[in-house]
């Protein structure tokens, strides 16, 4: 059996980076609400103002955050902790299945229907992205850029995973 290094590393890893990455774009984002330091002061202004940082955590992260669009929305009060959790949920899942795919890479796979729909699903989940993130609004030209790495990444990685599915007998068993 191949041994899962990465597949538990990077998901851990990218989680303390995207969280690290959102706590220092809340602050960036409370400082330009209310300039004077004061938190129980009325805001000065309501912004959809999407810090650097957080920015950043997107686009390390595209295939997720994707689902969490618009960003600043992560660092209103009323949002804050669910999505959140939801987006640090996420971002495991996909890290975990990043570092699977690397850890396993050498590994033979049947060629089973199944295995075809869902490379067929993972290259239609990266044109997806593709279609989605270029039309954003609130997200910079580095995002966008991301997303469309991302995608190519994401269609590439199916395609050859589609392509490399051989007969293995004994893995039927």
């Amino acid at each position: 059996m191949a041994r899962l290094r990465l597949t538990v590393l990077l998901p851990v890893i990218a989680v303390l980076i995207t969280f690290g990455l959102w706590q220092w774009s809340l602050e960036k984002y409370e400082s330009r609400l209310y300039p004077k330091a004061e938190k129980n002061a009325l805001p000065v202004m309501w912004t959809d103002y999407t810090p650097v940082p957080l920015e950043i955590a997107g686009a390390i992260n595209v295939p997720v955050a994707t689902f969490g669009y618009p960003l600043y929305h992560l660092l209103h009060d009323e949002t804050k902790t669910r999505e959140l959790i939801a987006l640090l949920v996420g971002v495991a899942v996909q890290w975990g299945y990043l570092g699977f795919a690397v850890d396993t890479r050498k590994t033979l796979r049947a060629a089973t229907m199944l295995g075809r729909v869902a490379s067929a699903l993972g290259f239609l989940f990266g044109v997806f992205i593709l279609l989605v993130t270029i039309p954003m609004h609130h997200v910079s030209a580095f995002y966008k850029f991301a997303a469309v790495a991302w995608s190519l990444l994401i269609c590439v990685h199916f395609i050859t995973a589609l392509s490399n599915r051989k007969f293995v007998p004994e893995l039927l068993l």
